[in-house]
């Protein structure tokens, strides 16, 4: 889960430039759409693919 906060301590504790602030979060925007696409291709693979292989 993507926290402004957290970007914001980590920000601060690295002592980073806020031009890299707005970097840093599209970053973990992108990377955490990306991991929740994912997920959802292994769940609808164990859904509709092959559900006899779901744990």
């Amino acid at each position: 889960m993507i926290s402004l906060t957290s970007i914001a301590v980590a920000a601060a504790a690295t002592s980073m430039k806020r031009e890299d602030e707005g970097r840093l979060f599209g970053f973990t925007l992108k990377h955490s759409v990306f991991l929740t696409l994912m997920i959802g291709l292994v769940v609808m693979f164990y859904a509709y693919v092959a559900p006899s292989l779901a744990p």
